[in-house]
């Protein structure tokens, strides 16, 4: 595969813009700002460390909430959504998206 690119912001006290790049490895996060933390600037996620993704909407556009094994999360608000999405499922990560929660949820309720 080669290289995938989306803009994307980090939904961290605001929208912090940058990029989102996914390779064979996995999916990197790099920030535009300087002004953020060290850890924040470069977020490296291996698709094996990649535990779940959820459709979400953040400021009215379409995002991702991405759960890492070690529990941390990020929300990312990204143009190309589903293009992105397709990336993980093609990498073995679970996607849930909201017509899949609606589901689950009428099947259980």
């Amino acid at each position: 595969m080669r290289n995938q690119c989306f803009m994307a912001s980090l939904c961290w006290y605001g929208a912090q813009g940058g990029a989102l790049k996914a390779d064979n490895r996995g999916v990197i996060f790099a920030a535009q700002k300087l002004t953020l933390p060290d850890n924040l600037k470069k977020i490296k996620m291996p698709y094996s460390s990649i535990k779940l993704a959820v459709c979400r909407c953040a400021l009215g556009f379409p995002a991702v909430e991405i759960t890492l094994g070690g529990g941390k999360e990020y929300k990312f608000i990204v143009f190309g959504r589903e293009r992105f999405l397709k990336i993980l499922e093609c990498h073995g990560v679970c996607v849930l998206r909201s017509s899949d929660m609606i589901g689950k949820f009428k099947r259980n309720g």
